[in-house]
């Protein structure tokens, strides 16, 4: 619509050095690392439970955006007379609903409902809207794509709150989420689509996994809860280049790459340092 993209017009004409560092910083809160390196502090280090309740909502919310934008199939603005684009690696596939936006609403929405600090609350309220004026500042996405972003966010934060604390097995829930969006798969064409369905079957299977062999305990020493952390996102970091060398282009290829990062972040890796802690106190038993 005319209006949208005079609108976006409107927003970069207040554009200068400070605010376009300011809303790239901005943005990289609605992007994948920021909000992958939050659940996991707090999956492995604070809450598992809390944990595996925002990986949930934040997992169901990217499937739920890939399928919509895969029903619409609406183009970005980008290459529009009079908009100026910007940070355009992390402007891929259709242009409606915004993924940052709908990303950033799930993040910081489940957050504020679940810990119920008001200082999050807040911070909550203020980010939330600001996500999304980023990518109209950037030029990558209409105002629409951005309310209605936010909108779902909102929406699959508060249904995944609902049904994480109304069902006790969550193992349970996600076979039956992730069944019940399988229909999905045979009429999606975007790679973004089966990268977002591989996140759900990754899930899965890590919390299966978690369950059976690892039922790790949070540590309470800072020490151990950094190298925990840190220790995990490169162990994430390794997976995911190792994958992307290793697998060839194509969308099935893709839900698996995606999809052994969730199953190794929920599954895996908490195996491996709950074995090691483990060895490390035997050790420490012996001397």
């Amino acid at each position: 619509m005319v209006w949208e993209v005079d609108f976006i017009r409107w927003v970069q004409s207040f554009s200068n050095p400070v605010l376009d560092n300011l809303f790239q910083l901005i943005t990289m809160l609605g992007e994948a690392v920021l909000v992958v390196a939050v659940v996991a502090w707090i999956y492995w280090n604070q809450d598992k439970q809390i944990g595996i309740r925002l990986t949930f909502a934040i997992v169901a919310s990217v499937v739920l955006n890939g399928m919509v934008k895969d029903i619409f199939r609406l183009p970005r603005p980008i290459g529009m007379e009079g908009i100026t684009s910007g940070r355009l690696e992390t402007a891929t596939g259709y242009s409606f609903p915004s993924g940052h936006s709908q990303n950033g609403a799930t993040l910081f929405a489940s957050l504020a409902l679940h810990f119920k600090w008001r200082w999050l609350l807040w911070a909550a309220i203020a980010i939330i809207p600001l996500i999304g004026l980023s990518r109209l500042y950037l030029g990558v996405h209409y105002p629409k794509d951005v309310l209605v972003g936010i909108l779902l966010g909102i929406a699959a934060a508060l249904v995944a709150y609902y049904l994480t604390r109304k069902f006790s097995n969550i193992l349970r829930l996600m076979l039956v989420t992730m069944f019940a969006l399988l229909p999905g798969l045979f009429w999606i064409e975007s790679a973004d689509s089966f990268k977002a369905y591989g996140l759900m079957l990754g899930v899965t299977l890590g919390t299966w996994v978690e369950q059976r062999f690892a039922k790790f305990q949070v540590p309470k020493r800072l020490g151990a809860k950094l190298f925990r952390w840190l220790g995990g996102c490169v162990v994430l970091g390794l997976v995911m280049a190792g994958l992307k060398l290793l697998l060839p282009d194509g969308m099935l290829f893709a839900m698996l790459r995606y999809g052994a990062v969730t199953f190794t972040a929920l599954g895996v890796y908490p195996v491996l340092f709950t074995r090691a802690e483990k060895w490390l106190a035997a050790c420490r038993l012996k001397k």
